[in-house]
């Protein structure tokens, strides 16, 4: 069974001219220069490799000497072949240690070069927001970043250095099988390699197509399982694991049936290349047989005719070995096929959304930052200005109906704003659309100040957490150097800690400056997490801060205590809340109707309100 995703993921997904010209573009990442550590470890992988060969062929012909000094009851020949032959296994073992290693190597330095390259990217304004939740072009980017670049860079670092290799080892072992057989010998292993080719190529192309829908596939499988991961708690109190069980077992099943068709397709490919790695040791033989009874080698004892054949056989058989080899190569290739398009196609979006962001800011916005990094937000820094919009309209992504119509609003330091609406008024949209998240539909927005600690802080309903220690939680999204932290610093954060009674997550964890060895997610209960968020507010000081339903897991005394020192730290608060408690706060109320109009007017005391 196919879907529409699947039918996308088939599209230009082949072993063909597309995938030739991704793989030549991802070369630029994995050698990004002449004096590279990548093209160092891979000349030294390719040196190692000949080396190999070398020896290999001493191995190779370790048969033929035995036969020789076997055949005629040499023992001091029998003494030295041994002797010699154990010196060329123990150094041919020795040298394959050696290029496994530097392989493997080889393999880390392309992941961390090529998952880093795609993180700039990724990381770039607010590109890992629009893959994720508002782009559809590609699916699944966290596993492409994750998983796919790791096999490819791991398929390729053994695939790689096999080809390069062969030429090598196909010239010299020709050469050698011409001596000992003639013309056939060569001749037949390269028709034997060109037949051998032309079938896997037309059994590889609709296969690539299957690995990226099997991929695809299994990223579906891995999200249902880290939603699950991600919402234990709400599905526990839901008490809905018997479908979300179901769901999961269907997101399970289309994988299996994908992965079903993929084998059932790798089943003739797979026979095919079984079929050409034995006719290959026949062929040898074959090639072998033509001399031997055209009476080219009649003048030879019996033990040396038996040594004979065995060093022949030994370069017929190595010569399709490396044929054979190439061969086998198609069920890698056909996956590093099926990868290379998958982590392309997202470097791809990821540079049109990055061309796009460095172009144009969303919508009509225009950005005039006035703020340095690092740097605490003040009102001169916004000039007073803060944001400006006239005339704004906006909607949903995908929908057609504005949330809000021409809206004139200018936010300045100073003027805190309480915004309130029903459900779906568009509130939260809002601040999307300040933040840059959102498109304008018509209208202007200036915003004077870039967002970020410096001047414009955002707080979210259920705040962000990343993982490390306490410190580092509330001075996100500021680095952390244990080295350059100020004196008075530390004594201000066990303050706030013990202001916002959260003197017991200190014991918890252990200090400040001790990592966590849990999920923060997991631990702490959403009212720890929403004063934990007001405390990196009041750590950063920022001119203004957006806050949405940020204290809604609170008390009301805890909320006061907290809009309380966030006034008295002089920062302004644009607030989305419901509770007639947050008005002594705010300066201004702007409400959203529901239906694209607004209403905006000084705030007057609830009281007040019942009265008129």
């Amino acid at each position: 069974m196919t879907t529409k995703e699947d039918d996308e993921d088939g599209k230009d997904h082949g072993f063909n001219v597309n995938f030739f010209r991704r793989f030549w573009r991802l070369q630029h990442l994995l050698f990004p220069g002449v004096f590279s550590l990548p093209l160092g470890l891979f000349s030294l992988l390719l040196l190692v490799a000949l080396l190999d060969e070398f020896i290999i062929y001493g191995v190779g012909l370790i048969p033929s000497g035995f036969y020789q000094v076997l055949g005629e009851k040499d023992l001091p020949g029998f003494i030295n072949q041994t002797l010699r032959s154990v010196g060329i296994i123990l150094a041919v073992a020795v040298n394959k240690a050696i290029k496994t290693y530097i392989s493997q190597v080889l393999n880390l330095t392309w992941r961390q070069l090529l998952t880093r390259a795609v993180h700039r990217l990724y990381f770039t304004d607010i590109n890992y927001y629009q893959l994720n939740v508002l782009d559809k072009f590609v699916d699944n980017p966290d596993q492409r970043i994750t998983a796919d670049i790791n096999i490819l860079c791991l398929v390729f670092s053994s695939v790689a250095i096999k080809v390069v290799v062969s030429p090598f080892t196909i010239a010299y072992y020709s050469y050698k099988a011409y001596v000992g057989t003639g013309w056939v010998g060569p001749t037949s292993c390269f028709l034997f390699f060109i037949v051998g080719t032309f079938v896997n190529k037309l059994l590889m192309s609709p296969i690539v197509a299957w690995v990226v829908r099997n991929e695809r596939r299994e990223g579906d499988f891995r999200y249902k399982h880290m939603q699950i991961r991600s919402n234990a708690e709400s599905l526990a109190f839901l008490t809905g694991a018997r479908l979300e069980e179901s769901k999961t077992n269907n997101k399970l099943d289309l994988l299996l049936t994908t992965q079903h068709s993929l084998y059932g397709r790798q089943f003739f490919l797979n026979l095919a290349v079984n079929m050409f790695d034995y006719l290959g040791s026949i062929i040898s033989y074959l090639a072998l047989a033509v001399p031997i009874f055209s009476g080219r080698y009649d003048g030879l004892s019996s033990a040396e005719l038996s040594a004979l054949i065995s060093q022949n056989a030994f370069v017929c058989i190595y010569l399709i070995s490396t044929f054979s080899t190439l061969v086998d190569l198609s069920s890698s290739v056909t996956q590093l096929a099926g990868v290379t398009h998958r982590v392309s196609e997202l470097i791809e979006r990821l540079q049109q959304l990055y061309d796009r962001s460095d172009a144009e800011t969303p919508g009509d916005l225009k950005v005039v930052s006035v703020c340095k990094k690092n740097s605490v937000g003040t009102m001169d820094d916004m000039k007073q200005e803060g944001y400006l919009m006239e005339g704004v309209a906006f909607k949903a992504p995908g929908r057609s109906e504005d949330l809000v119509k021409e809206l004139y609003l200018h936010l300045r330091p100073g003027e805190s704003l309480l915004i309130t609406g029903s459900s779906s008024a568009g509130k939260t949209s809002l601040l999307r659309l300040l933040r840059g998240l959102w498109k304008l539909n018509r209208g202007t927005l200036t915003a004077h100040c870039t967002p970020g600690p410096c001047g414009v802080l955002f707080l979210p309903q259920k705040p962000y957490l990343t993982d490390g220690t306490l410190r580092e939680q509330i001075t996100f999204p500021l680095s952390v150097d244990l080295d350059l932290i100020p004196n008075d610093e530390t004594e201000e954060l066990l303050s706030y800690l013990h202001k916002m009674k959260l003197d017991g997550l200190m014991t918890r964890i252990g200090g400040l400056d001790r990592p966590a060895e849990w999920n923060w997610y997991d631990v702490l209960s959403p009212g720890e997490m929403q004063r934990l968020s007001f405390i990196r507010l009041l750590y950063h000081k920022p001119a203004m801060a957006f806050l949405d339903e940020a204290t809604s897991a609170l008390d009301m005394e805890m909320e006061q205590l907290l809009y309380s020192a966030a006034v008295d730290k002089g920062i302004t608060l644009i607030s989305v809340g419901h509770r007639e408690s947050l008005r002594a706060f705010h300066k201004n109320l702007l409400h959203l109707k529901g239906d694209g109009s607004w209403t905006l007017e000084p705030m007057r005391p609830h009281s007040q309100e019942l009265s008129s």
